[in-house]
């Protein structure tokens, strides 16, 4: 008699993990979005927060390989300037003055990156229209603030 209540318990156990299991993936694959680069790339959502008309689109899409490549080489720069400042982590005496410098060159490029998007920024509010520059200012401040939390 136990043995056939213990058969049951684990059955039903199986049964309900099972369809937990079956549940779970199911409800993932439906609430996953198409993972298509092109619905995430900045220049959809711009079009998509905006409004932008092909035109527009295409404008901006030009303006954003531009401001990508230019802010591309400072990245890789900032990169290998922060890998160098902290080798220098393991080193006794500090040696300040090359710790200093290699902050500088990191807030130097940081600087450039910050006036080309804000250039780029400007270049895109002379595309827009005067309703889509409103749209397009409470977009800025939202990737701004975005960017602050990091």
């Amino acid at each position: 008699m136990q043995n056939k209540t213990l058969i049951i318990v684990i059955a039903a156990l199986l049964i309900s993990n099972l369809v937990l299991l079956g549940a779970y993936f199911w409800g993932r694959e439906k609430k996953t979005p198409q993972n298509n680069r092109n619905d995430r790339s900045p220049v959809e959502y711009m079009t998509r927060e905006i409004g932008f008309d092909s035109t527009q689109k295409q404008q901006f899409r030009e303006l954003w390989e531009t401001v990508s490549n230019n802010n591309r080489g400072l990245y890789d720069s900032i990169r290998q300037n922060r890998e160098a400042l902290y080798a220098n982590l393991k080193l006794e005496p500090q040696p300040e003055s090359l710790i200093d410098s290699l902050a500088g060159k990191i807030a130097g490029f940081e600087k450039q990156i910050s006036m080309n998007n804000y250039r780029h920024f400007r270049k895109v509010r002379a595309i827009c229209s005067s309703e889509q520059q409103v749209k397009l200012d409470t977009v800025i401040n939202r990737l701004a603030k975005k960017t602050r939390r990091r």
